[in-house]
């Protein structure tokens, strides 16, 4: 019995052992996983924009009812759909982010960075979010690019750590 009870011992405690050891995620498992995210991004940003807009109709429709605790409950979840990674958006007060317009994109020609969360340029489609002071531009072709806008620096960085200049046109 002692015997079994010490081999029991030993096998939990080499199985411990293996579970501490930090198994390395090879980059391409990575590469597949962001992809596949920013093509679900992508396939479901026009439903969200759907969506949100049916929810700011609701919330104001409850509004006007008096029925303030319902318009709350939209309210959160209009919140809940606005949130990238448990990181609230940022929306400006006025609503209207400083990112939406068209940009000279590097070399790549003229995006559009559209109010409903849409983009277009380079020869493709996408969508766009600003988090934490950050433009974040998923393509659908699996391209991401970082918008930044500051008074020091107005620059694009895609997902590989290229960075190019970029330039409002309008």
């Amino acid at each position: 019995m002692k015997k079994l009870t010490v081999m029991v011992v030993m096998v939990l405690a080499v199985g411990l052992m293996a579970a501490d050891e930090k198994v390395k995620v090879p980059a391409e498992l990575t590469t597949a996983q962001q992809a596949y995210r920013a093509q679900i991004e992508a396939a479901t940003a026009q439903i969200k924009v759907k969506y949100q807009q049916k929810l700011e109709a609701l919330k104001k429709t409850l509004g006007a009812q008096g029925r303030l605790e319902e318009a709350m409950q939209v309210q959160r979840e209009i919140t809940a759909l606005t949130k990238v990674d448990d990181v609230e958006l940022d929306v400006p007060a006025n609503g209207k982010s400083r990112a939406i317009g068209k940009w000279q994109w590097g070399n790549s020609g003229v995006v559009e960075l559209k109010a409903d969360g849409t983009v277009a340029g380079r020869g493709v489609n996408g969508t766009w979010k600003t988090v934490n002071k950050k433009t974040v531009v998923k393509w659908n072709d699996g391209w991401t690019d970082t918008l930044t806008i500051s008074d020091t620096d107005t620059s694009v960085t895609n997902n590989r750590g290229d960075k190019y200049s970029v330039s409002r046109v309008e």
